[in-house]
């Protein structure tokens, strides 16, 4: 997706799905946004995943 089409197909979510997200899909997910650029490359984020 090219990020004019992202910012123009943007939307808000208030209503979720109650169907679980399977485990490999949140560690993929948690390893790309460990990949992502940081400011000043400081790294300083934590990430925490609520599973209940």
């Amino acid at each position: 997706m090219e990020c004019i089409e992202a910012i123009k197909e943007r939307r808000s979510v208030r209503r979720f799905n109650v169907t679980p997200v399977g485990k490999e899909i949140v560690d993929e997910l948690l390893g790309l946004a460990q990949m992502a650029p940081s400011a000043g490359n400081l790294q300083a984020r934590d990430f925490i995943v609520v599973t209940n």
